[in-house]
């Protein structure tokens, strides 16, 4: 007796359940999307990742150390947006925020906080490489130098 009456009990609570669901005209909204936040370590998978991505348009490097870090030399293709500059927030909310962007800089501090901004700021898909800019060096990859 006693399961039968729980099975009863059940179905009507499932019945109204669904009444109640749709009854109901306006669709759930979707929540917003959380931010996809990876590190990578090494230059090599770094590298392997640029390389991968060479004609994805999406794929964007950003360089988060100052102007004359970069113009030192940098990772092709990457823009610089200064992450210690005062208009930091202004700048990167420029980006088109649905684009994947790999982000470095020196040591991976300023990285790994830039990527925390971004993230912040409505960035869905980022990438922190969370080594130095040295190490890419040292692995042999090239940095281009601007020409002052």
């Amino acid at each position: 007796m006693k399961r039968s009456t729980f099975l009863i009990i059940t179905l009507v609570a499932v019945g109204l359940g669904i009444s109640t669901c749709t009854k109901d005209k306006n669709p759930i909204e979707p929540k917003e999307t959380e931010p996809t936040l990876q590190t990578i370590a090494t230059a090599e998978e770094v590298k392997q990742l640029i390389d991968d991505n060479a004609e994805n348009s999406n794929f964007i490097i950003l360089d988060v150390r100052t102007q004359s870090e970069y113009t030192d030399g940098h990772i092709e293709g990457a823009i610089n947006q200064d992450m210690n500059a005062s208009d930091f927030v202004t700048q990167i909310n420029a980006l088109d925020k649905s684009k994947t962007y790999l982000v470095y800089c020196r040591s991976g501090n300023r990285s790994t906080t830039a990527v925390g901004i971004m993230a912040e700021n409505g960035f869905l898909d980022l990438i922190n490489f969370g080594g130095e800019i040295n190490d890419w060096n040292r692995a042999g990859y090239p940095l281009v130098k601007d020409l002052a």
